[in-house]
């Protein structure tokens, strides 16, 4: 039998402490407010790669951190 790979989502947690906690409450906020389960898989996968990049949780960043870390994808995508 293969072995499944980790989502990005598995290993943010495994590798970052803090953000299972984030998981949790994202997970509660958006099913209090109604939204969808989609939108919060996507949420979590920006979230992680973000998390893994800083190797802390995002609600740890400051604005500048968090505004580097766009640039860099935008420098590494070229996304305009």
């Amino acid at each position: 039998m293969l072995k499944k790979s980790k989502t990005i989502v598995e290993r943010a947690i495994d590798t970052v402490p803090e953000f299972g906690e984030l998981c949790t409450k994202l997970n509660r906020s958006f099913a209090i407010n109604g939204k969808a389960k989609s939108t919060l898989t996507n949420y979590q996968r920006c979230l992680s790669h973000l998390a893994l990049h800083y190797m802390c949780s995002p609600e740890q960043l400051c604005k500048e951190q968090i505004d580097n870390y766009l640039i860099s994808l935008d420098t590494l995508y070229n996304i305009k």
